[in-house]
């Protein structure tokens, strides 16, 4: 049931993610960003703290490290753009955005107990680094190079698939809302966006 429960919010900010980096972007910043980093420095610490060995009864499934990543990844680079989104938590729960991070960590706690919190909070760390800009940057694919294998024939099979997302097709998002804007006094050369947007459907 817990696999189930977080696959489906795997989902909706995985779409996002994927809309906005395309599809190749996405499963290499899976794979490096949001597996491998916190992985290393899961052992890293669990090195330091158990002497002995490695603790066997640790288990990290269902993917919650990437969820929590991604719900990082949302809400910290909404909040860069200046986007005051809330958010609805199972689809009816109302709340702002900026308690949806530190949610997420508390109810994988409760949902996984026989997760690693330690690896949850070593996502959510990189997903911080990495909205912020502060990761080498050898361990992001350059657009060029994403399309350079794009274009790879051995990969036409996955990338003619009707959902792949090209990295130069990428769709760009308009916020749901911000502030109103008095458009007697509002200053032309700004660059934030000039009114008002609508979420369409439910």
């Amino acid at each position: 049931m817990k696999l189930v429960i977080i696959t489906f919010w795997l989902f909706p900010d995985l779409i996002k993610f994927e809309r906005q980096k395309g599809s190749f972007q996405v499963i290499w910043l899976l794979m490096i960003l949001f597996t491998l980093i916190p992985g290393i420095v899961y052992l890293f610490l669990i090195m330091i703290t158990y002497t002995d060995k490695i603790s066997p009864a640790t288990n990290y499934s269902g993917m919650a490290g990437w969820v929590v990543a991604l719900i990082f990844w949302s809400n910290l680079s909404d909040e860069l753009n200046g986007v005051n989104q809330e958010r609805y938590l199972f689809g009816s729960i109302r709340m702002p955005s900026k308690f949806m991070p530190i949610l997420a960590l508390i109810f994988f706690v409760i949902l996984v107990p026989d997760g690693s919190f330690i690896l949850n909070l070593a996502c959510a760390g990189v997903s911080y680094l990495y909205v912020h800009t502060k990761l080498p940057k050898f361990l992001f694919l350059s657009n060029e190079t994403v399309i350079r294998y794009e274009e790879k024939p051995w990969l036409r099979g996955l990338t003619r698939l009707p959902n792949f997302v090209p990295v130069d097709a990428r769709f760009n998002y308009l916020p749901i809302a911000t502030h109103d804007v008095d458009t007697n006094t509002a200053d032309t050369t700004t660059t934030s966006f000039p009114g008002r947007g609508y979420r369409l459907g439910t």
